[in-house]
């Protein structure tokens, strides 16, 4: 399955955007491709950045209406989660030094820099960032448990910095009535909270009931295909596509199941599914 990530390219030089178009397609691989919204001044970036998610800024330092480090400040100001690589026509370590202080992940210059290079700069900049991402996520989680002992407010903190962290994700949290036997609806972001706090149909209560007794993850790409569960009222009407679930387990008890859905298509990795385990075990601490 090809990640596809979606760059942001701040460029006035129409020659220069074209070569950048053809280097990247040239470097597509069946792992990662580019799709590339273009514009030419730093205005319009912002007014993008605002509007729109995007994994990285490709950005070039002299603009119409922007130069040099203040539109790296600008940049940044407007969406610090975003990483920034620099493409630019000035070779200056000084300059590429204060870039790199301001917050840009990469300093490149242009006609030095081939495809594959730039992909690999591309990439290796979304790498980094998601992983400071997550590991502030873990930080800021762990600072709430030893905070507070309200578990709401470490629940909507932890399913806040989740949704911040992931967007296009839809999160679900429930716990287990041991007298009832039932998974009872405790938290939920990007879902209709009606719909959530309804009893589980079979289906999804037989997966879940699945994960929490063999105690280990559970992956569906597509909730929509699965014979199962691709009628389910639930999944058709939050437009769900996907679903990790993994067991809450804390001190040897089950407690319940989190659900990590995402309502939109995107590539499941190892990885990924790893952190959503880290995240429920931080979850299961909460709790």
């Amino acid at each position: 399955m090809t990640h596809k990530g979606r760059l942001l390219l701040v460029e006035d030089n129409a020659g220069d955007a074209r070569l950048l178009r053809v280097d990247l397609d040239g470097a597509t691989s069946d792992k990662f491709a580019f799709e590339i919204v273009h514009v030419i001044r730093l205005s319009e970036a912002l007014a993008q950045l605002h509007a729109a998610h995007f994994d990285l800024v490709l950005l070039d330092l002299s603009l119409p209406d922007g130069w040099g480090m203040d539109t790296v400040a600008q940049v940044r100001a407007a969406c610090a989660s975003v990483p920034i690589v620099i493409l630019t026509s000035l070779d200056d370590e000084d300059v590429a030094i204060e870039a790199m202080r301001l917050g840009a992940q990469d300093y490149l210059i242009k006609g030095q820099a081939s495809g594959h290079m730039l992909a690999r700069a591309i990439r290796y900049a979304i790498e980094r960032q998601d992983l400071n991402a997550r590991q502030a996520v873990l930080q800021d989680v762990n600072q709430a448990i030893t905070s507070t002992l309200d578990l709401r407010a470490v629940l909507d903190k932890f399913l806040d910095k989740v949704m911040q962290l992931l967007p296009g994700f839809a999160v679900t949290i429930r716990l287990l009535n041991h007298d009832t036997g039932l998974l009872e609806p405790l938290a939920c972001r990007g879902i209709d909270e009606v719909t959530f706090k309804r009893p589980l149909s079979a289906d999804l209560s037989g997966r879940a009931r699945e994960i929490l007794n063999a105690r280990r993850s559970m992956v569906i790409e597509d909730l929509r295909s699965d014979p199962r569960l691709g009628n389910s009222e639930f999944i058709i009407n939050n437009g769900l596509i996907s679903w990790v679930g993994v067991p809450l387990i804390a001190k040897g008890e089950s407690l319940g199941t989190i659900s990590f859905y995402t309502t939109e298509r995107c590539e499941l990795t190892p990885e990924i599914v790893r952190f959503l385990e880290t995240l429920a075990n931080q979850a299961a601490v909460a709790i």
